[in-house]
């Protein structure tokens, strides 16, 4: 009836008001919904007014409400107008109206005039002043008693507004007391109130409604009500529980009069929907796997990352109801269960209490975290739900719900989020970045209220300790089982810096363990063992402290913080009296490195600074010791070592001056994956007289000499532009605060923010450039030329004359941190001259920058990790010594040979591993050859011809014994050796043909002379290029016009061939090198060659003429034939057919000749075109004998007659 009697008075005053279409545009009504539609000052406005009980209508209130923020001061002046419990559409017209300032006299006397005559036709008066419809049989619209309409849904809406009001005037009052901005609110509170897009009120009606709604419209097991009409709490009672629960509440029933799951809900103010409430249990006890209270109040879905603010409250219950059912059975042998004898609850105070602890801090159990197998979330639809997962917290933080546009272009999204860090020197406010930051103030308000309210909850866990009912065991698995001794442990685990300054509630911590030692004195050594390390570390803080403060200790104003620094010694020294047995060691398989624990005890230390400090005149000049820097730099000292970053991945290292503590030097680390990554780079430090109400003054020493900019905001100068400093002015929560800024944020700043991956674009109006091309390209150019300087400056300059105060720190640094291998793989190979910064190009990339000048910095890194230095070599190496140093500093004049500057680079790679090896013994210098890889630089060399270096590999094959010499055990490597398939290998090259080293070895003198040229040449004071040598020999070789003859350019004359004739040398003259059989053994890669003389056979082992009497005669030499038996600058091509099927080699001095085939015979014409060419060079074709015909071609023979085989190969 009340709604039919709200339709009718909307209809009839929409009549009745036609004529002021000027202010009232529209009027309309929907269910308990009003809406209208004003005009004010000429704009619209749009609003809606909420009657509470349509029902119930006019006994029902009702609040007026807008979807447009604009109008909300028009809202607030009518409902402030909107008091009475009885509210008819003319009396919210009239209030709206008064409101908005109308002047229409007409309408304003339309409204004073009643409800209107068309009113009066549809509902008439009664005797008793109710008014009823005609022809309506229910009879009259009685008023109703108190009683009844406390009860009414609509009435108690009324109601929590009313609450609510005085809340807001309250909070106004508190706000006005302290500074805005300081509610009393965590770090994750504060994350919300970021997200909430609802002011007050409209928080409030969206809370507000759902209650109203779950009142109205009633879900079957769900009873909802606010407690003493405050919205933001609630009491919920559960029903329609299946499976084993709903079993056990009926028998709950038949015990204790009740059947139902009673909770506590508390919603936080202001912040709803966008923070989760606080839910807890009320009665029943409740048992289950887990702990059921805890299980529920860490629920994922309850916490701010898992929490949606789609999610109704509805759904909410509905879904704890099933989690519930789930998990938990009720205690029915629980005294507590009973209301009448435990009205606050199943549970008693000190559980209560450690409830409400764990929600304050949030402790979550290790069985209840979502990494723990078995947790109580596993398969629960509402924890594992991907619909609440997407629309939750995390989510919106993750998806930048704050972002710009997207008309900003491609890129953009990617170029914002690269921009560099705020508070680096240049750039944010000034940039137009123009975000909000941190309040310090704000956030230090909030931290004092959160510490308030902490403080007096674990004041009263500590007064409920004595009064517990059940008895001390009890007491004591209770408090094991709960987040008392993680809660304990965190806190107490707080830099003293930290400790000291919050005095407040770490008295009551204190107090705490203290009362834990008097009621538990059985149970607190075991209790309490987790927190005797952080008590113990506090206690030496505290000590520290005291003796920082020196003779300021007995003043006054120190009295407080040197009081508090003897209680916590004192608390520490009773929990050790208490506990007896000695402290347990960290586990070696503990999570602090290797690193860590071996660099801890050199962090923090005070040493005599004060003469070469950079600061220090200033603070010799000083006239005053003031005590608040005193104070202030004694607390910063003794919490310092908690706080300062340690890990192998950066560091920071701090040194006292011993004599003025006004003076600090520190050391930083360079970060992983930036271009200082493992540099020490040392800053100098001073706290001026202000201090701590102005930041410190800090330069930077590393510079090299005041040469180098490591970056745009550090300057070769030493200045550091930092916001935090004062070299930059940045936004308010960047800048110094005396109050929460600390030393120790100044370098970490330092460390995170100025140190980075790519500092190119900390220069001002640079950061556009981020994420294109241009941007990248001049990124990696600066990054280069910063890592360049870092090894310099920071590493081996460091290492080599390091500060007396860090010199133990920088050693262990660098030899556990330090390199563990330095690959030199780089191959170039030029077939034209190029010159760079006066260097050849292949020279230098192979040698002189990619080997000797990388290597000799890096040494002195891998001498102090006992490390090792692989540089990968070639075979070509093979084909010469290194030359005289005439050649290596041409003017650039000479003809010049790509070739011979590769084979050069090659050879000298080995000479220097075989130097190092020998000057640096902790060092596993090596070099190396791939082998044969089929890649660009062997067809660059070799062109068509790269097909007979056989055997050929792929490049996996050829890196595979790279990566086993830089990954071996260090036991299984010969320092100095070069290898080949994981193998040491000769340096080189012996065969039936040549004595092993004839061309390639160089004296002692040779390496010492070209040593110090490359010395010489690294710092640019040579130029070094590479020209042909003159061809020595005979003048009929010399002159001999042969293009094939240069014995560097062999493309043609590579591979496997085929002796058929040669003239032997003659050893001595007591012997004839009659040769009378040549075997290939393919299978063991041996030439073997059968020797006869004159007084009988002998066998030959070198060929140094060294010969060993027997009866038979076998010479054997390695390595393989083939592709490895190259042909050394001794051995000269005398001819080669242009299809390379037939050729002769020979050497100048005419001793031996070689006539080759590609098969194991050869047609007389070509046979004897070699033999002309042959005897125009000089050779005696006496002394010209072919291979004896024993040979066998075909395969088969060799097979049956493993004595017999093919002819020798080359």
């Amino acid at each position: 009836m009340g709604e039919q009697l709200l339709r009718a008075e909307v209809q009839a005053i929409r009549e009745r008001l036609s004529a002021h279409r000027t202010w009232l545009q529209r009027l309309d009504v929907e269910d308990n919904m009003i809406e209208l539609k004003i005009a004010m000052q000429g704009n619209a406005h749009r609003l809606r007014f909420l009657v509470y009980e349509a029902d119930a209508y006019p006994n029902s209130g009702g609040m007026m409400m807008s979807e447009d923020d604009a109008d909300s001061d028009l809202v607030e002046a009518i409902n402030t107008l909107l008091t009475a419990e009885s509210l008819t559409v003319m009396d919210v017209l009239r209030a709206a109206s008064q409101a908005s300032k109308v002047s229409d006299k007409d309408l304003l006397a339309c409204l004073d005039d009643g409800t209107g005559d068309g009113l009066q036709d549809q509902r008439h008066s009664d005797a008793d002043g109710s008014f009823a419809f005609e022809g309506d049989d229910e009879g009259d619209l009685c008023i109703e008693a108190p009683s009844e309409r406390s009860e009414r849904p609509g009435w108690k809406k009324m109601k929590w507004q009313e609450v609510e009001d005085q809340r807001l005037e309250d909070q106004r009052l508190a706000t006005q007391k302290r500074r805005k901005g300081a509610e009393s609110m965590n770090n994750e509170e504060l994350k919300a109130k970021t997200e909430q897009i609802f002011n007050s009120s409209e928080a409030f009606n969206i809370l507000s409604n759902e209650l109203f709604q779950l009142q109205t419209h009633m879900t079957a097991g769900l009873e909802a009500d606010a407690i003493d009409f405050n919205v933001h709490s609630w009491v919920v009672k559960l029903r329609g529980f299946s499976n084993g629960l709903s079993e056990d509440l009926k028998e709950l029933k038949a015990r204790c009069g009740y059947d139902y799951v009673e909770l506590r809900i508390s919603f936080r103010e202001d912040l709803y929907p966008f923070y989760p409430p606080s839910v807890s249990i009320v009665r029943p006890r409740l048992l289950g796997r887990h702990d059921v209270q805890a299980a529920l109040a860490c629920h994922p879905r309850l916490q701010l990352k898992g929490w949606s603010p789609f999610q109704s409250s509805r759904d909410m219950l509905v879904s704890i109801r099933s989690f519930l059912d789930r998990v938990a059975r009720v205690d029915l042998e629980s005294d507590r269960n009973t209301i009448v004898d435990f009205p606050e609850g199943a549970f008693s105070v000190v559980e209560q209490q450690l409830g409400l602890l764990r929600r304050l801090r949030g402790i979550v159990p290790l069985d209840l975290r979502p990494e723990t197998l078995g947790n109580a979330y596993e398969d629960d639809p509402w924890a594992q739900s991907e619909e609440l997962q997407s629309s939750s917290f995390s989510a919106m933080l993750s998806g930048g719900r704050k972002s710009t546009s997207s008309s900003a272009g491609p890129g953009a999204a990617s170029r914002s989020s690269g921009r560099w860090a705020a508070g680096v020197g240049y750039g944010t406010a000034c940039m137009g970045r123009g975000h909000d930051g941190w309040d310090p103030a704000a956030l230090r308000a909030a931290q004092e209220a959160q510490d308030l309210e902490l403080q007096q909850m674990v004041s009263s866990i500590s007064r409920s300790l004595p009064h517990y009912e059940t008895g001390k065991d009890d007491l004591a698995d209770l408090l094991s089982k709960s987040c008392l001794v993680p809660f304990l442990e965190g806190e107490l685990s707080a830099s003293y810096t930290s400790i000291s300054e919050r005095c407040g509630i770490f008295r009551e911590v204190l107090g705490l363990v203290k009362q834990l030692l008097v009621s538990l004195p059985q149970h607190a050594p075991c209790l309490l063992q987790p927190i005797r390390e952080h008590l113990a570390a506090a206690k030496a803080s505290a000590e520290t402290f005291q003796r920082c403060l020196g003779q300021c200790a007995s003043h006054e104003d120190a009295a407080r913080d040197v009081a508090f620094a003897k209680l916590v010694a004192a608390t520490a020294d009773d929990l050790e009296r208490l506990c007896h047995a000695p402290r347990s060691l960290p586990a070696s398989g503990s999570a602090q490195t290797e690193y860590s624990r071996l660099l801890s005890v050199h962090q923090l230390d005070s040493s005599s600074i004060e003469d070469g400090h950079a600061f220090a005149q200033i603070a010799r000049n000083e006239h005053c010791i003031p005590q608040a820097r005193t104070v202030r730099l004694a607390k910063e000292l003794a919490g310092l070592a908690a706080l300062l970053p340690l890990s192998d991945s950066s560091s920071v290292f701090v040194r006292n001056g011993s004599q003025q503590q006004q003076l600090w030097r520190a050391l930083i680390t360079g970060p992983e994956d930036t271009p200082y990554s493992g540099g020490c780079f040392v800053f100098d430090v001073y706290f001026p007289v202000g201090y701590p109400n102005g930041p410190p003054e800090v330069k930077l020493l590393t510079t090299g000499g005041g040469t180098v900019c490591f970056n745009p905001n550090l300057y070769s100068n030493g200045k550091v532009c930092l916001s935090l400093l004062g070299t930059w002015q940045g936004e308010r929560s960047e800048s110094w605060d005396a109050q929460t800024s600390r030393a120790v944020q100044v370098l970490v700043s330092i460390q995170s923010l100025i140190l980075v991956p790519q500092p190119y674009f900390n220069e001002p109006g640079y950061e556009t450039q981020i994420g294109t091309p241009r941007g990248d390209s001049q990124s990696k150019a600066y990054n280069a030329t910063v890592r360049e300087n870092c090894v310099r400056w920071a590493m081996i300059d460091v290492l080599r004359l390091p500060m007396p105060e860090f010199a133990e720190a920088i050693k262990l640094h660098f030899k556990l941190r330090g390199l563990d291998c330095l690959l030199c793989g780089e191959q170039r190979f030029c077939h034209q001259r190029s010159i760079t910064e006066n260097v050849e190009e292949t020279f230098a990339a192979n040698l002189l920058w990619g080997t000797y000048l990388l290597g000799t910095l890096a040494l002195p890194l891998l001498q102090l990790s006992n490390g090792r230095l692989v540089v990968v070599s070639s075979w070509e190496m093979y084909a010469t010594a290194l030359p005289a140093l005439p050649q290596l500093t041409s003017d650039g004049k000479e003809e010049y040979d790509g070739f011979l500057a590769f084979a050069y680079a090659k050879r000298a790679q080995v000479l220097l591993c075989e130097h190092w090896a020998t000057e640096f013994p902790e060092v596993k210098a090596v070099s190396c050859h791939t082998g044969w890889v089929e890649d660009r630089l062997s067809h660059d060399m070799y062109g068509e011809s790269a097909v007979l270096l056989e055997p050929m590999r792929d490049a996996w094959a050829g890196a595979e014994g790279i990566a086993w010499l830089c990954t071996t055990a260090s036991r299984n490597l010969v320092s100095g050796a070069f290898y080949l398939d994981k193998e040491p290998q000769s340096k080189h090259l012996a065969g039936p043909f040549f004595s092993e080293g004839t061309a390639t070895h160089n004296s002692s003198t040779d390496v010492h002379l070209f040593l110090v040229c490359l010395q010489e040449w690294s710092h640019g004071q040579r130029v070094a290029t590479v020209r042909r040598p003159a061809k020595s020999g005979f003048p009929l070789l010399q002159d001999a016009a042969v293009t094939d003859g240069s014995r560097f350019q062999l493309n043609k004359f590579m591979g496997f061939w085929y002796v058929l004739w040669h003239i032997p040398s003659t050893w001595d003259k007591a012997w004839s090198n009659i040769v009378r059989d040549y075997k290939l053994d393919a299978s063991q890669s041996v030439v073997t060659a059968r020797q006869i003389s004159r007084e009988g056979e002998k066998r030959i082992i070198h060929e140094e003429h060294l010969a060993v009497m027997g009866s038979q005669s076998e010479f054997q030499r390695q390595p393989q034939v083939g592709a490895s038996s190259r042909l050394l600058p001794r051995y000269v091509v005398l001819y080669c057919s242009d299809n390379a099927k037939v050729g002769m080699m020979g050497t100048s001095d005419r001793s031996k000749l070689w006539i080759l085939s590609r098969e194991s015979t050869m047609e007389p014409q070509s046979l004897q075109k070699l033999r002309e060419h042959a005897k125009k060079f000089g050779f005696r074709l006496t002394d010209l004998i072919s291979v004896p015909q024993q040979w066998r071609q075909d395969k088969a023979s060799k097979q049956n007659d493993p004595n017999k085989g093919c002819c020798p190969r080359v």
